[in-house]
């Protein structure tokens, strides 16, 4: 399958046949699939193909004014995009031709276009054919359309096409503009949009990213879905052996275990949830594993204490019983996401740090919990610190 970027709008749509409004396009803010104007020339990766005609006798070109009507403006910014029958000859084929798309994951899809209308030569009409085929099977016609169906004085009309039924649930889905030279009355066209809306679940918990030796991790997930959640699974395709998943049903599961020092460093995993018609969204993300040993040598337990808490223009950070050395005091959210680093020498004794209540940027965090995680010569101390509003 071709795999292709594109930005996205969605319109919608309530019958199966063309709907035809005047006027300006409104944008919603939908699933987008692709949208395309022409701006810079014949889009990449789109196709065009012959059938009952020489190759390039009849074709899609790309140009800054429409052609039969001569030189009116796109619709949609500097360029658009016409079928040229090439010499006023009948029965000439080409088809414009998306890549291929993936509506695996959607439940509805619209086609929506701009076309340019006259009626100065009603009776010498090209024809537009909206066709579909899902990979390398037949083409299917959708609608059949003339570029003049009625006198409108020389607009631009928007037309639109419900693709649910034909392509929902597929892959490998490729859309196509088939232009039939009737005698020359070119088509022009601008603005193509495809669209859908997506029944794919969504993982609304935010994973944990911090893991430390000998404590117990856990990552409680939660996932929503527009379907039915009791069919919902959710599934641990990638994890460390250290940690076990189950799966509670309902749109919820946990991760949970307790790392060593085998795990020390980057550990990936990689969730999946899956609703009862196979649509999927995946959720990557690393858990980095610290140490977290409760001494800094061999004699002494390491004292780390934090005051005021709760704080809240700032916190000391008191470390003692420790030998003198380079340690790096780090502070991470409840999510486990680094915020800010120190990187000290500290004496022999005791030493005392003042951390200001900001980001590395210098933005003062939020309120919540806050994790403090000093750590020297692979040995570190942890301590936890509660910040309120001022």
């Amino acid at each position: 399958m071709k795999i292709f970027l594109f930005s996205v709008i969605l319109v919608i749509v309530s019958s199966s046949m063309f709907a035809q409004t005047s006027g300006k396009h409104t944008e919603t803010e939908e699933t987008i699939i692709v949208t395309e104007s022409f701006e810079n020339g014949f889009p990449y990766g789109w196709d065009i193909t012959w059938e009952g005609s020489p190759i390039g006798h009849g074709n899609w070109i790309t140009n800054e004014y429409t052609m039969h009507p001569y030189n009116y403006p796109p619709y949609d910014g500097e360029m658009l995009i016409y079928f040229d029958s090439f010499t006023s000859y009948p029965t000439y084929y080409a088809r414009l031709e998306t890549p291929e798309l993936d509506f695996s994951a959607t439940n509805s899809a619209n086609l929506s276009f701009w076309m340019f209308h006259d009626d100065e030569l009603p009776d010498l009409n090209d024809v537009l054919i909206i066709q579909y085929r899902i990979g390398e099977g037949d083409w299917v016609s959708l609608d059949t359309m003339y570029r003049v169906l009625e006198p409108y004085n020389l607009e631009w009309v928007q037309h639109q096409t419900d693709l649910t039924d034909a392509v929902c649930g597929n892959t490998d889905v490729t859309i196509a503009f088939w232009g039939i030279s009737a005698y020359g009355n070119d088509i022009n066209i601008d603005l193509i949009e495809i669209s859908g809306n997506s029944t794919a679940p969504e993982f609304v918990s935010e994973p944990v990213t911090v893991a430390n030796v000998g404590q117990l991790y856990t990552y409680n997930i939660s996932v929503t879905d527009n379907g039915d959640i009791s069919q919902l699974e959710i599934i641990a395709d990638i994890k460390p052996d250290w940690l076990a998943f189950t799966d509670l049903g309902e749109g919820e599961a946990i991760l949970t275990g307790i790392p060593t020092n085998d795990n020390l460093g980057i550990n990936p995993v990689f969730l999946r949830a899956v609703d009862d018609e196979g649509n999927y969204t995946t959720q990557p993300f690393d858990i980095e594993v610290l140490a977290y040993l409760n001494i800094f040598n061999n004699e002494s337990r390491v004292l780390l204490s934090v005051y005021p808490n709760p704080a809240t223009d700032y916190l000391a950070i008191d470390i003692s019983n420790m030998q003198g050395k380079s340690v790096i005091i780090s502070i991470y959210n409840n999510l486990g996401k680094k915020v800010f680093d120190f990187d000290n020498k500290l004496v022999s004794g005791k030493s005392e740090i003042i951390w200001n209540r900001t980001n590395q940027q210098g933005t003062t965090v939020a309120p919540g919990i806050y994790i403090i995680h000093v750590l020297g010569e692979n040995q570190s101390a942890i301590n936890k610190v509660l910040l309120t509003e001022n």
